[in-house]
């Protein structure tokens, strides 16, 4: 019988979880997860894209 074997998965943005990582580890980890939490919840806090691959809301064009 074959086995399959797997890859290690990398992560889909692996910039941009690193730049979080930075961020948890100057702000915390609660502040980050409330941005990352509203961003996905359509509020402007959060949004990050790469890869083609995006999360969160950006903010409205427009507003500084």
């Amino acid at each position: 019988m074959d086995a399959r074997v797997r890859k290690p998965s990398t992560h889909p943005m692996p910039e941009i979880a690193e730049f979080v990582r930075s961020l948890r580890d100057a702000f915390g980890d609660d502040v980050i997860n409330k941005a990352i939490r509203g961003g996905k919840s359509r509020e402007p806090t959060f949004y990050a894209c790469e890869n083609g691959r995006s999360v969160g809301t950006a903010a409205p064009s427009g507003v500084a």
